[in-house]
């Protein structure tokens, strides 16, 4: 089983390296998560924004490659990146996009590309692993 929060630390501090990031980001496994491998949610309390990343618990089993464990939290930082300094978030595109490439440009041989969702080889893989419905 991959260590989520050790993962979580060493995207933090690629992403970091190149982009200014809130201090506190909850982070958590989501055993819901059946059709994403990850998402980046923002919530005013009190005026203060919380920041939270979700990452789907299939991706935490050994048979998911770290490297696509690794893509998918970069990229959702990548959202909190764009939250973070816009205020609003801009999906995969203006701000958001212009991380992306900046990230992919330094790190894509280590992490992949981030602007990709799930290729082909990596959707077999999560197809085996998520959970089956049961009704």
């Amino acid at each position: 089983m991959h260590d989520l929060m050790k993962e979580y630390e060493f995207c933090r501090d690629l992403v970091e390296g190149l982009f200014d990031l809130p201090t506190e980001i909850s982070v958590k496994a989501n055993g819901r998560l059946k059709k994403s491998a990850g998402r980046a949610k923002y919530k005013c309390m009190g005026g203060n924004y919380k920041y939270y990343i979700e990452i789907a618990s299939f991706t935490l089993d050994d048979r998911y490659s770290i490297k696509d464990l690794r893509n998918t939290i970069c990229h959702e930082l990548i959202h909190i990146v764009d939250f973070y300094k816009k205020g609003r978030s801009s999906g995969h595109s203006g701000y958001w996009l212009e991380c992306a490439k900046e990230f992919n440009s330094v790190y894509s041989e280590l992490i992949g590309n981030i602007q990709q969702y799930m290729n082909a080889d990596e959707c077999a893989v999560a197809d085996k692993i998520r959970p089956k419905k049961t009704y």
